[in-house]
């Protein structure tokens, strides 16, 4: 390949970056999943009778305000939150932002990594519970806010020719080839790093829950994605209790299927399939709901 083929397959692949889906439509998509999430959060503290208040967007950040004050956990939260972006099939990378009404202060904060458990995810404070008071959810997502990178046009007076005489093309072969370089390094980084990211150690387990199975001593268990969701929950809330309409609400969603004993068929499989290690147990908290105990000693 010639070195000019070469520098226009370099710009052609860093083209590719500028290039994005019709802005206006994710735009208010992601406006009505940031009102579906104001919803979610007031039926999380049991309002279904407050309305929520039109969604506020500047660029790519959301808030969403509540007429009524309230008081929440930050686990319990970012699943709800989760759970509405990923049935909305928003992959992008997002901020959320808890904030005082009164002065816009930051309670709590936290990033959520694309596709939710596909990249670092980061939880704050997840065994914090805020007071009750006047909260705004701010939403910010990432994922169409990409360094926009320069086509070369013969229209703008570049030749597109790479010219070995002249320093100035050396420097654009060499910006292009370091740049690439970089990206690729940093994506492959990523990638391993992902690898291990999204196997979470519960006991003497691993649970995988992008393949949804358990390890165990080298032998698999495979899960079911409803199982999946259940033990990612309840481990978000380690040693917790988690109430079950909050289970039914996060795991189940809208699908309206489920009847009274379904979660406890549930919670009755993974306990068989988390037997191995006594240090693990699933408690009923009889009449709220339940807690997942691991026993570190």
């Amino acid at each position: 390949m010639k070195f000019g083929q070469f520098f226009l397959f370099l710009a052609l692949l860093l083209s590719t970056f500028s290039a994005s889906a019709d802005q206006s439509s994710e735009e208010q998509r992601r406006a009505v999943l940031s009102r579906k999430v104001g919803d979610e959060v007031l039926l999380m503290i049991g309002d279904s009778v407050t309305i929520v208040d039109p969604v506020k967007q500047e660029g790519s950040r959301y808030t969403i305000s509540f007429a009524t004050e309230f008081a929440f956990r930050p686990e319990v939260l970012t699943a709800v939150v989760d759970s509405v972006l990923q049935n909305g099939n928003i992959k992008s990378s997002y901020f959320l932002e808890v904030l005082n009404c009164s002065d816009n202060a930051i309670v709590y904060d936290t990033y959520r990594g694309g596709e939710l458990q596909d990249s670092l995810d980061i939880v704050n404070c997840n065994t914090r519970e805020y007071p009750k008071a006047c909260y705004k959810i701010a939403l910010t997502f990432y994922a169409d806010e990409q360094p926009k990178v320069a086509a070369v046009e013969e229209e703008a007076g570049a030749s597109p020719v790479f010219d070995p005489s002249d320093p100035y093309s050396w420097f654009l072969f060499v910006g292009a080839a370091l740049l690439l370089f970089s990206g690729y390094a940093y994506f492959k980084r990523k990638k391993e790093q992902s690898i291990a990211e999204h196997i979470i150690p519960i006991g003497a387990y691993l649970f995988d829950q992008r393949s949804m199975h358990l390890t165990y001593n080298g032998e698999t268990v495979e899960l079911t994605s409803k199982e999946a969701d259940l033990l990612f929950l309840l481990h978000s809330s380690k040693n917790q209790t988690v109430e079950r309409d909050t289970i039914l609400r996060i795991v189940w969603g809208d699908e309206g299927d489920y009847v009274g004993r379904t979660l406890d068929v549930f919670i009755s499989k993974l306990r068989k399939k988390l037997a191995d290690d006594p240090k693990i147990k699933i408690a009923n908290i009889r009449g709220v709901g339940y807690r997942l105990v691991v026993d570190v000693t």
